[in-house]
């Protein structure tokens, strides 16, 4: 909606927002006003930033962002979530293997998309956009949200030869490298 009112008001050809390219390319993966920065600055646009809270109808980033976020939650409400199959199976595959299991998502949304697509009792572990809000870690391409979940699952990866340093700091577990959780091939 914001694309199309802002080319008219300035008699611009209307681009639309492309699913496959532009989601990809500037906002998978980052905080919502980070994408939506991210985003408009793609397409030369400048707004300035505005608050959290601004009105989906303000003309600010986080404004955009509010106006994206009301827009998604309809169509989850409407259209629903579909998981990824054979994620699911090999989540499933671990929990039943005793091995606990997290997700890492820079939404805020994410509690509800995982409701909307029946698998939030697959994690023991969220880390979200709230959670990286509450304690301030930055999101992808920084790792920081990954290792809050290994922090919260109790998982060291020693990749440094540090196994005893990460069991004195908490890891309840350690591994070189995470294939060593997967099952053995036979």
């Amino acid at each position: 909606m914001f694309l199309k009112v802002y080319a008219e008001a300035r008699k611009e050809t209307f681009v639309p927002f492309d699913i496959g390219k532009d989601y990809r390319l500037y906002v998978d993966g980052k905080p919502r006003f980070d994408g939506v920065q991210s985003f408009l600055t793609s397409r030369g646009i400048v707004l300035p930033y505005g608050a959290a809270t601004d009105p989906p109808t303000a003309e600010t980033v986080c404004g955009v962002g509010n106006q994206k976020n009301e827009l998604v939650n309809e169509i989850m409400v409407r259209e629903g979530v579909e998981a990824y199959p054979g994620s699911v199976r090999a989540v499933k595959l671990l929990k039943e293997r005793g091995i606990k299991t997290a997700v890492v998502s820079s939404s805020d949304n994410c509690a509800a998309v995982l409701r909307a697509a029946k698998i939030e009792s697959l994690f023991e572990i969220r880390v979200d956009g709230q959670t990286a809000s509450d304690l301030t870690l930055a999101g992808k391409p920084e790792p920081d949200m990954f290792l809050e979940a290994a922090r919260q699952l109790g998982i060291g990866i020693a990749r440094a030869g540090n196994v005893d340093e990460l069991k004195k700091q908490g890891a309840d577990l350690v591994v070189e490298d995470l294939e060593e959780l997967l099952p053995r091939r036979s």
